[in-house]
Order: structure tokens, then C-alpha cells, then sequence
């Protein structure tokens, strides 16, 4: 799949995740966020659990009915250190599904700022 993308607003502190990604892993109620060691990708993927990692999805945003933007000062503080991005800009991260492992991977390292 072509033109998948998560947006970081790092002056709202909003993370934007665009529904096709989700849809890809089954249309979760929740997901959580992962990093890897080298800071390069970041991994969304469905979690089945309620805690401080993982994020619910609101049924409207699989309806059409509203986009997915979740606030995370501490991830979004962590990303902007860890690549150097200006806090006061927003940035696009392309990536790719992993649908065999219910997955989306988003490159950090190839952030654009919009």
C-alpha cells in the first residue's frame, strides 16, 4: 500500500494516525506505540489491554465520522529529541503496513516537516 503516513502536530502535542493503517490490523479498540532501540521506527500495533501504553480507538474514526488524533506530550517530547525536530513545527512520517503481522511501521528518520 502506497502513501501511508502518521503526522506529529509537536506544538498541539498530537500524534494524527490516518484510519487505513488500522483498518489493516483488524480495526483494533486499542494500539500502542513502539520504538526501536536506534530511535529509526516507529511500530503501532493493536494492544488488547487497558493501561499507561496503550491508546483506545473510538469507533467513529472506522465509521468516517472523526480522525484519530491522540495527545502524547511524552512521545512526542521523545521523537523531537531524538531527531532533533523543532518543537513549534509539525512533521509527516511515511511508513508501511505490515499486514501479516497486524502492524505499521513509520520511518522517523525520513520525517518531513509540514
Amino acid at each position: 500500500m502506497k502513501g501511508v503516513y502518521i503526522s506529529f502536530y509537536l506544538k498541539a502535542n498530537r500524534v494524527h494516525i490516518f484510519v487505513e493503517p488500522l483498518r489493516s490490523m483488524g480495526s483494533p479498540e486499542r494500539i500502542r506505540f513502539l520504538i526501536s532501540k536506534d530511535g529509526r521506527i516507529l511500530l503501532i500495533q493493536p494492544y488488547g489491554k487497558r493501561g499507561f501504553t496503550s491508546h483506545m480507538i473510538p469507533r467513529e474514526v472506522y465509521d468516517g465520522k472523526r480522525p484519530l488524533e491522540i495527545s502524547s506530550y511524552k512521545l512526542c517530547t521523545i521523537l523531537a529529541e531524538l531527531h532533533g525536530w523543532d518543537l513549534s513545527c509539525s512533521y509527516r512520517v511515511p511508513g508501511r503496513i505490515a499486514a501479516d503481522v497486524r502492524s505499521a511501521f513509520f520511518f522517523l528518520d525520513k520525517a518531513e516537516a509540514i
